[in-house]
């Protein structure tokens, strides 16, 4: 097996952790939508309903991010084992995260890191040929 690049590291270790800290927060808002999905009944037709509908579009915001903090938690996994398909789905995302910038999301710059570890730097780019 090839030796495992600095830069490789770096990719892996940001990726997980994001990936947890993405899973961590999609477990709390799940559980927050839940909360008020229980709350709504007690406080009337109106606001009992309203309550209600943002704890149900909470819990469905929560399921998707947890489903996408799996997704980089296991790209994290594959990459480590220098799998293609996780090295493309790894640039095509990064890529998708540096547009992200143009809306003010500072995140993006984790994406050009990512491209430049994985696509500029020649000895972490050469374990995946």
């Amino acid at each position: 097996m090839a030796e495992k690049t600095l830069g490789l590291k770096i990719v892996v270790g940001l990726q997980a952790l994001s990936g947890l800290l993405v899973v961590l927060l999609g477990l709390g808002i799940t559980v927050g939508g839940g909360s008020l999905l229980g709350m709504g009944t007690g406080y009337g037709d109106l606001f009992g309903g309203m309550m209600a509908g943002l704890g149900g579009l909470l819990g469905v915001l929560g399921i998707i991010l947890i489903f996408f903090g799996l997704l980089g938690l296991a790209l994290a996994y594959f990459l480590w084992k220098l799998s293609k398909f996780a090295y493309f789905l790894t640039l095509i995302f990064s890529v998708l995260n540096v547009l992200s910038l143009l809306s003010g999301n500072l995140g993006g710059v984790f994406g050009l890191l990512f491209i430049y570890f994985l696509w500029f730097d020649q000895p972490t780019k050469a374990l995946f040929k």
